[in-house]
């Protein structure tokens, strides 16, 4: 299998890819060379005979070296940005080390600090380079926080030399970006239009020779100024599959026509493997431009992307985040969006996107003034696929592009809608109630004992009854989305990963006690699904048998992978082996349709790592919110091998090694962010395996209980979600309500009011929109508001196909 492919080959390539230019540089040398008035600590400075120059000496009286302490440059502000610091710098003595440290102050207080060791010689004659990169994200680089950067000894008797200090300011190094090819110079201008279409509010110049066209408004703005297609094919899921894109610049035939106060453009682009027909309408009366793609798949082909290429000539006022969070117009980032909005700003309207949800996502280029309409994108829809081999050897393919036979159509649409600039926005969140950010825990069943289940549950393992529990997960109403074992054939022991633990992995074929448990924990609103139906590969007739009894006694809609690998044994049936194959023994989807699983887990980014470097500083979004929003990271998405599930993914294991960390890891600080970000985090962990050192429950004696600081941890997180900041709920609950919020449109209307539409057949409870505006009233219907800083949160119900307009003041 040497054509295996490991993406995180090509990610290592990706991040080391450096901006051409740098932002900002500044160099201090304590002689001649003085970038900045912001250097600190420029008195421990010092005439060093053998180099002639002043050189900043770091001892026991002065334990810190030459720094900068400032606001950040202006090139960086709204950035997410990496600080590359080098010196000169030499340490005399042999028992320390000097460390170079960075900080983010807001006001006096330090919201982020980060150290690393300075490379260095212990010869004192030798000064040698050293460097350190630390990344910042966009949400940090404000021009009102303050940038600090010294070096220091971690050991006080250490002596340290620092010289030639240079500090450079980059652009963030992103995994992906809008393609490096789709330059300003292939955006099509033209000097001689020999057609004008015009309404109200819209006028299209069309070049009948070349088939370009612009649009403008009617202050001249221009608002697209190009369109094209472009594909990206791959011959097969391997390595060397990838082909070279396809740009389609030129339509093969242009056609117009004006109809009362409607312009209908339509263009075909065409080649040898699909084509590509696009409508463009331009509503003057409604203000709407609406952009339908139709694509036609010509030989059967493996699909990385198929796009609409637009260039736009109006500035950027605001990207709304899928979070409801704005960003400013300084942002000069590239970004990822799925069910955000984009509002651009002309010289007397705005206009804002508009039902998108029918495109796989879109892309943004600010420094390139191009959108990129999805149609299908790989990245969209990631999907893992682990090859049967003779061993586990953890050898995986990339399966996220779906495959198109001859004859199959893509569709999809993209609207903006002009506003008054002074209008005010709205956007839904995405949680219900008026909760600004969400978590799930999911437990993963390998390897648990009744006792660590009830230690974890309820506190203790003496504790058998949900009403008695006085800790855990019920003693502080915090349900889970918990994945169990049907049967355990092959008796899979638990001293295989601690010799205390005697007993089988427990699942409910064989423990009545843990059967008892789980439907205790279903009435309390616990999600209860299969962690696959045992511990190795499943027959098909146990398969069905284990569905059919999660269908009856749990109502269970998800699957959580388990033994995923290359091995014959390594559960086959998953959905990252054989399990959407339909000609595989191990073949699924037919019984997941029959037993309706409609969700799953995916591990991709887990095990590809794809996002083993966008943490920070410990906080819970992976990628940190505070980056840019270039990475494609849906939160859920549609499997490009059965469309009907629905995968939901985690990005990282939360995995302490003993009880010691709780407290970091879920202080006010990073809880604090994970809502003032509107962020959701999903956690895959095992807080009842029995390996001793994962820090979810301790030993009292003989006795398993809950580990103290675990259960302080779950007492906080209760309290957030009291305060109606944090929605602690399932997987099922949270992708219910997600689906249902993508059949809930906005739709603007004149002098500040907004309709709210639930296009669903069913109740939406909670319905929670935001805006800056100061007030939100919606007539005669009874809405809740709340304040979230200076926007304000309404909260309300929608009945099916209700309308609701509301008022924004």
């Amino acid at each position: 299998m040497k054509k295996i492919r490991f993406l995180f080959l090509f990610i290592c390539i990706a991040l080391s890819t450096k901006a051409a230019d740098p932002l900002a540089v500044y160099r201090n040398d304590l002689d001649s060379i003085r970038d900045s008035v912001n250097w600190i600590n420029e008195t421990t400075s010092f005439f060093d005979t053998l180099k002639k120059s002043h050189t900043s000496r770091i001892d026991s009286l002065h334990p810190y070296g030459l720094g900068y302490k400032g606001s950040f440059p202006s090139s960086t502000v709204g950035k997410s940005i990496d600080i590359l610091v080098e010196a000169s710098s030499g340490v005399i003595s042999n028992d320390g080390e000097m460390q170079i440290a960075i900080s983010v102050l807001k006001a006096d207080s330090s919201i982020f600090w980060e150290s690393k060791t300075a490379q260095h010689s212990r010869r004192c004659l030798q000064w040698p380079y050293t460097q350190q990169k630390f990344s910042i994200p966009s949400n940090l680089v404000t021009s009102d926080n303050t940038l600090l950067i010294y070096f220091w000894n971690k050991e006080k008797t250490t002596i340290s030399y620092i010289d030639d200090l240079k500090i450079t300011f980059e652009d963030h190094a992103s995994i992906q970006k809008v393609p490096d090819f789709l330059e300003k110079k292939y955006l099509q201008f033209f000097k001689n239009p020999d057609i004008i279409l015009e309404n109200e509010k819209f006028k299209v110049q069309i070049d009948s020779i070349t088939k370009a066209f612009i649009v403008l408004n009617m202050n001249e703005d221009t608002i697209l100024s190009s369109v094209k297609i472009l594909f990206e094919f791959r011959n097969n899921y391997f390595m060397d599959g990838y082909n070279e894109p396809v740009l389609l610049e030129k339509p093969l035939a242009i056609g117009f026509e004006k109809k009362s106060e409607s312009i209908n453009v339509n263009l075909r682009f065409e080649f040898d493997t699909a084509t590509a027909d696009l409508q463009l309408k331009f509503n003057g009366l409604a203000g709407t431009i609406t952009i339908d793609g139709n694509i036609e798949i010509h030989k059967n082909n493996i699909l990385n992307r198929a796009a609409i290429v637009l260039g736009y000539g109006v500035e950027i006022e605001k990207i709304i985040k899928e979070t409801s969070q704005p960003v400013g117009p300084d942002n000069k980032n590239s970004f990822w969006l799925k069910n955000g909005s984009i509002v651009f700003k002309g010289t007397q309207n705005s206009y804002i996107s508009d039902g998108n949800a029918s495109l796989s996502s879109f892309q943004l280029s600010t420094d390139k003034k191009i959108l990129l309409l999805n149609l299908d994108y790989y990245q969209d829809h990631p999907s893992i696929y682990f090859p049967r081999m003779k061993k586990s050897r953890s050898a995986s393919l990339d399966h996220s592009a779906k495959t198109y036979k001859a004859g199959s159509e893509i569709r999809g649409q993209f609207k903006l809608r002009q506003i008054d600039t002074l209008h005010s926005h709205l956007s839904l969140l995405r949680n219900p109630n008026g909760f600004l950010s969400s978590m799930v825990w999911t437990e993963h069943a390998d390897f648990s004992d009744i006792r660590t289940q009830r230690a974890v549950m309820f506190g203790s393992e003496e504790i058998v009854n949900v009403d008695s529990a006085r800790g855990g997960f019920i003693g502080h109403g915090i349900p889970i989305t918990k994945s169990v074992f049907y049967d355990n054939p092959t008796k899979e022991k638990n001293s295989k990963k601690d010799k205390r633990f005697k007993s089988l992995s427990v699942s409910i074929k064989q423990s009545p006690d843990f059967l008892n448990m789980l439907k205790q924990l279903k009435k309390k609103d616990f999600e209860i699904c299969l962690h696959t139906p045992d511990p190795y590969s499943t027959k098909r007739e146990l398969a069905e048998e284990a569905m059919k009894f999660m269908q009856e006694n749990f109502s269970s809609v998800n699957w959580i992978d388990h033994g995923y690998d290359n091995s014959s044994k390594s559960n086959r049936e998953d959905i990252n082996c054989d399990g959407l194959d339909s000609t595989s023994k191990y073949y699924m989807s037919d019984l997941f349709k029959k037993y309706g699983v409609k969700y799953n887990w995916s591990s991709y980014y887990e095990d590809n790592g794809t996002f083993a470097s966008t943490s920070f500083n410990s906080f819970f979004t992976n990628p940190y919110s505070g980056w840019d929003e270039s990475y494609a990271a849906p939160e859920y998405f549609r499997n490009p091998k059965n469309e009907s599930l629905i995968s939901w993914r985690t990005t990282y294991t939360l995995d302490p090694p003993d009880g010691s960390l709780w407290s970091y890891y879920f202080d006010d600080v990073r809880l604090n962010d994970l809502v003032q970000s509107k962020g959701n985090c999903i956690l895959h962990c095992y807080p009842a395996r029995v390996d001793s050192t994962n820090g979810f429950y301790s030993f009292d004696g003989d006795k398993i209980v809950i580990n103290p600081e675990f259960d302080k941890v779950l007492a906080k997180l209760k309290r957030y979600n009291d305060e109606n900041k944090i929605w602690l709920t399932t997987v099922e609950e949270l992708l219910n309500y997600r689906l249902q919020l993508e059949n809930v449109e906005i739709q603007y209307l004149e002098n500040n009011r907004v309709v709210v539409y639930n296009n669903n057949e069913a109740v939406v409870k909670g319905v929670s929109v935001i805006s800056a505006s100061k007030s939100i009233s919606a007539g005669e219907k009874n809405i809740r508001l709340k304040k979230d800083g200076e926007e304000t949160i309404a909260i309300f119900d929608l009945a099916p196909k209700e309308k609701l307009i509301l008022d924004l003041r």
